[in-house]
C-alpha cells in the first residue's frame, strides 16, 4: 500500500471512531448512525464498483474492545459504539487482534488506540 493509501485509511479510522462515538453521545437512531458509518467505510475508485472496507471497520471496533477492556470503569461510549460498528459490517471475528493490541498499547503506557499499533 502506498503512503498516500496507509494516509487515507488512518483518515478513515479517524472518521469512523468518531462517528461512531458521536452517535452514542447524540443517542441516534441505530439506521441514522449505521448509514453514516456505512458511507464513510465505502470506497469509491473511479472505474470500480463501490467496496465496503470491513478490514477498517473491524481494526475501530476491535480498537475500542481494546481500550474498555483496560478501563471498563470510564469507557462507557465503547460498548455501545461497537454494535453500530458490527452491524455497519465489522467482523466480530477478526475484531480480537486489534482488541489486544490497543490493550497492550494501553497496558504499556504508550498512547495507542485507534490506528497507533
Amino acid at each position: 500500500m502506498s503512503a498516500h493509501g496507509a494516509d487515507r485509511d488512518r483518515i478513515t479510522i479517524a472518521r469512523l471512531d468518531g462517528t461512531a462515538r458521536r452517535h452514542v453521545f447524540e443517542r441516534s437512531q441505530q439506521e441514522v448512525a449505521v448509514a453514516e458509518l456505512v458511507e464513510i467505510a465505502t470506497e469509491r475508485v473511479q472505474g470500480r464498483p463501490p467496496r465496503l472496507r470491513v478490514d477498517l471497520l473491524t481494526i475501530v471496533a476491535g480498537s475500542m474492545l481494546g481500550a474498555h477492556r483496560h478501563a471498563p470503569d470510564v469507557r462507557w461510549v465503547e460498548p455501545l459504539a461497537i454494535p453500530l460498528l458490527i452491524v455497519a459490517g465489522a467482523d466480530p471475528g477478526g475484531m480480537e487482534p486489534h482488541a489486544d493490541e490497543t490493550l497492550k498499547a494501553l497496558g504499556d503506557g504508550r498512547r495507542g488506540g485507534i490506528g497507533q499499533p
